[in-house]
C-alpha cells in the first residue's frame, strides 16, 4: 500500500472556469483545461504525508471515470532552472493565460507578441512536443494542479521519483475532482491511489514513498506560498527561470 498522502488544496490547485487560455485539442497528451479562479490560501506546514494505514472505503466523491493518466514518455523527468522565461514574463503568462481574467484571446495574444513568450509557455504549461521537462502545471477539464510534489522529489535528491508521483497524485486529483473539501480529497486520493483505485496501478520506483514522508515541502519549492498564484510564481521561477 501506498503512503496517505494528505491534499491541501488552497495552494495545489486552483478551480478552473472553462477552456484554458492556449490549450487546443491536440496541444496536449494530459489532456484539456480551463482558466483558473484563484483558490483560496492554507499552508502546507503539518506535512505532505504520513505512514501506511489500511483500505479506506470508497468515497463518494471518487469517479474512476474522469481519472487522467499521464501517458508514457509525455515528460522526460524533471529540469530546474531552464533559462526560458524572464519574470515578468512569468507574471504577464499568469495574467494572460492562467488567472481569473484570463482568456484565450489574450494567451494568443501573449504568445504571438515575441517567439520567447512562446517559449515560456511551453516551459511551464504543458503545451510542448513529447517528451519535455516536467511542466509547472498539469491541467484537467476542472482545475489546475501545481507540480510541487515533482519539486520535491528533485529537493530531497530523488529526481527519478518527480515524474512518477505527479502521475500517481494528478490520476488520483482528477479522479476526486468533485470532493467538497481538503478532507474529502484526501480519503478520496489516497483511495484513488491505492488498488483497486484507479491509479494503483501507477508504479513509483524504489525509494520514491519517503517524498510523502516530509514534513513539509522545501521552500525551495513553495518559499512562503499561501494561495495557487504565488505558489505557481516560486515554481515557475524555479523550474523555467535563470539556473
Amino acid at each position: 500500500m501506498k503512503p496517505t498522502v494528505v491534499i491541501v488544496l488552497g495552494v495545489l490547485v486552483a478551480s478552473s472556469t472553462g477552456p484554458m487560455a492556449g490549450c487546443d485539442d491536440d496541444s496536449t497528451a494530459i489532456g484539456g483545461s480551463g482558466g483558473v479562479d484563484d483558490a483560496g490560501g492554507s499552508s502546507l506546514d503539518g506535512g505532505l504525508g504520513q505512514g501506511g494505514s489500511p483500505e479506506p472505503e470508497k468515497p463518494d466523491c471518487y469517479d474512476e471515470a474522469a481519472a487522467v493518466v499521464i501517458s508514457d514518455g509525455t515528460f522526460d523527468g524533471i529540469t530546474l532552472g531552464q533559462g526560458l522565461c524572464e519574470p515578468q514574463q512569468v507574471t504577464d503568462l499568469y495574467a494572460a493565460c492562467i488567472g481569473a481574467t484570463s482568456t484565450v484571446e489574450a494567451c494568443d495574444a501573449f504568445k504571438e507578441a515575441a517567439p520567447a513568450n512562446e517559449t515560456c509557455v511551453n516551459c511551464l504549461l504543458p503545451l510542448g512536443a513529447a517528451p519535455s521537462p516536467l511542466s509547472v502545471i498539469l491541467p484537467s477539464d476542472s482545475f489546475q494542479y501545481l507540480t510541487l510534489f515533482g519539486c520535491q522529489a528533485q529537493a530531497m535528491g530523488l529526481p527519478e521519483c518527480a515524474v512518477p508521483i505527479e502521475s500517481l497524485l494528478f490520476c488520483g486529483r482528477t479522479a476526486c475532482e468533485t470532493c467538497a473539501d481538503d478532507d474529502a480529497n484526501t480519503d478520496c486520493v489516497n483511495y484513488a491511489i491505492n488498488p483497486p483505485g484507479i491509479c494503483g496501478e501507477v508504479a513509483l520506483p524504489d525509494g520514491c514513498e519517503a517524498v510523502f514522508s516530509a514534513t513539509a515541502l522545501d521552500p525551495e519549492c513553495i518559499g512562503d506560498a499561501t494561495d495557487f498564484e504565488t505558489a505557481f510564481t516560486v515554481l515557475a521561477t524555479l523550474y523555467c527561470g535563470a539556473p
